[in-house]
């Protein structure tokens, strides 16, 4: 099932932490797991093990089979996120329209983590995902604050789902946002920095659509792109 190195990950874990083997077991949440924790750490076992281990505390304290939408009523009520289909390789993509987000919601690192648990138990199947901020209509003085959330969001999914994340692409952004993401993105890995595009909005409206066009097509067939992002589907339900 395992191959070497996964099973030696997998006996340290085990003679490291003396975990009780059904914790460990549902920690196990797919195949690959123990294959995308040694990546992440560049197959050092040691570092795997602690990894790994937060995996674990996690999984106890956040269980996602216990985390329904009415636990994350209040952030989902911002209708901020929806799922728009799959990319050409068949992961799901993940939309946040972040203007409608109430910061004050995501205040509380339990309630992130609850919605952050919810749509990984909806999409985790799929072994990646993909994620687009829309930054459309964001006031500058909050930008600092939203970059702060979204920043939260993205180190949770790295850490506690590691390589998971196919790619995140933040369109629509201002410049006070770029500045901004260059001063706190240092909180995350060189690997994540890679799969995150910043795209800035430009002033001609029809320019700026197919500028989002012609990123997200690369990944995402046009009839599954929404008509707003310059592709052919109409609008797509939030959760």
């Amino acid at each position: 099932m395992y191959g070497l190195q996964e099973e030696l990950l997998l006996t340290n874990i085990i003679n490291t932490y003396n975990n009780d083997l059904n914790i460990i077991k549902e920690s196990l949440i797919n195949k690959s797991i123990l294959k995308d924790v040694l990546y992440v750490n560049k197959n050092d076992i040691s570092i795997s093990t602690e990894h790994f281990n937060k995996i674990i505390q996690f999984r106890k304290k956040y269980n996602p089979k216990l985390i329904k939408k009415k636990n994350i009523k209040k952030l989902l009520d911002d209708k901020s996120w929806y799922y728009a289909g799959f990319t050409k390789n068949k992961y799901p993509v993940l939309f946040c329209k972040v203007s409608n987000i109430d910061v004050n919601n995501y205040i509380d690192v339990n309630n992130v983590i609850n919605l952050i648990v919810f749509i990984m138990g909806k999409s985790y199947k799929y072994g990646k995902l993909m994620i687009v901020y829309d930054f459309d209509d964001c006031e500058l003085t909050v930008g600092p604050k939203i970059l702060n959330t979204v920043i939260k969001l993205i180190k949770i999914i790295t850490v506690q789902y590691p390589n998971f994340l196919y790619k995140c692409y933040c369109i629509n952004c201002s410049k006070l946002f770029y500045f901004s993401y260059k001063l706190i993105s240092s909180v995350l890995d060189k690997e994540t920095i890679n799969k995150i595009k910043i795209m800035e909005r430009k002033k001609n409206n029809l320019e700026n659509t197919l500028n989002i066009w012609n990123h997200l097509k690369v990944d995402i067939e046009t009839t599954s792109i929404e008509q707003y992002y310059g592709g052919c589907h109409g609008k797509y339900k939030y959760l």
